[in-house]
């Protein structure tokens, strides 16, 4: 459990979110920021934190959809409070961060995506359930190292599949995470952080391959 995790933040972030007042929980999330947190760990600590918590409520019927989207929409608006206030440096080749086609959940693959750009990663982050054709163009135009498919649920896998599919007969690698193919999201994150460590070079192996 990290320092924001057990300082208390965690309950605080809802409880200002769960009302609707995201406001209060982008400047929670900047006063962190502002305190030395390192804005990777704000994202994990606190962000990633608080819409597993609100999911468990979900689960146990503590809390509706509606208090659910508040929490996202919160960490939603933390995420480009804290993107615009941490200017990065971006270096290397262009990385891709998209949702299986089908998979609206966006949340997740938004904080990898912003943890990776405040490393000075060249990210481009194309959200919800983007249609695997219009993938497959993007990937022509620009011809990204590396594409990062989150998948929240196995309903979206044939999803997950078809950007993959996409991905490799332009040779690109994939690197897939998430529940919806048996992982937690923990592990794509990892599984990025150790990408990272080398930065993706020629003839490297990080595909995690779709078949």
């Amino acid at each position: 459990m990290s320092s924001v995790e057990s300082s208390g933040l965690v309950d605080l972030f809802l409880d200002l979110a769960l009302v609707g007042d995201s406001r209060g929980a982008v400047r929670l999330a900047l006063d962190l920021l502002d305190s030395g947190v390192p804005e990777e760990l704000v994202i994990e600590g606190l962000l990633s934190v608080s819409q597993r918590e609100v999911g468990e409520r979900w689960h146990r019927n503590i809390v509706g959809v509606a208090e659910e989207h508040l929490c996202t929409s919160a960490s939603e608006s933390s995420l480009h409070a804290l993107a615009a206030s941490c200017p990065s440096e971006p270096s290397g080749g262009l990385v891709v961060v998209t949702c299986a086609e089908g998979d609206w959940h966006a949340i997740a693959a938004h904080m990898f995506a912003e943890q990776l750009r405040s490393r000075g990663v060249v990210v481009a982050y194309l959200g919800a359930s983007t249609p695997a054709d219009h993938v497959a163009r993007f990937f022509a135009r620009h011809r990204p190292e590396v594409v990062a498919v989150s998948c929240n649920l196995p309903l979206y896998f044939r999803g997950l599949s078809r950007i993959a599919d996409v991905a490799h007969a332009l040779g690109i690698p994939v690197l897939a995470g998430g529940a919806g193919d048996g992982r937690e999201r923990r592990e794509i994150v990892e599984a990025g952080r150790r990408w990272l460590g080398t930065r993706y070079r020629r003839g490297d192996q990080i595909d995690r391959r779709v078949e």
